[in-house]
């Protein structure tokens, strides 16, 4: 089965729980927790997602090179902006 989900305007974090429960097979008859579903789920204009300012200002991604000094900070803003 295929779904499609529209993120313009919602919140990120609802749109991943609902993907989510649609990878697990919630929304299917046959629901079992020790199964695998065969979904596939497609997430269209992510990039329209609503994000707050305060999760753009506060969330922040460490990456780490494996080298001396090698320790990377980002906030979610500066990716948004670097990756658009």
């Amino acid at each position: 089965m295929k779904h499609t989900i529209d993120a313009q305007g919602k919140k990120i974090g609802r749109v991943a729980s609902t993907a989510a429960a649609l990878l697990m097979g919630k929304d299917t008859p046959s629901f079992a927790k020790n199964t695998v579903a065969e979904t596939k789920v497609e997430i269209v204009n992510a990039g329209k997602a609503e994000v707050s300012a305060n999760k753009k200002l506060k969330d922040v991604y460490v990456t780490y090179t494996g080298h001396r000094g090698g320790l990377n900070k980002e906030s979610l803003g500066h990716l948004i902006a670097r990756k658009a």
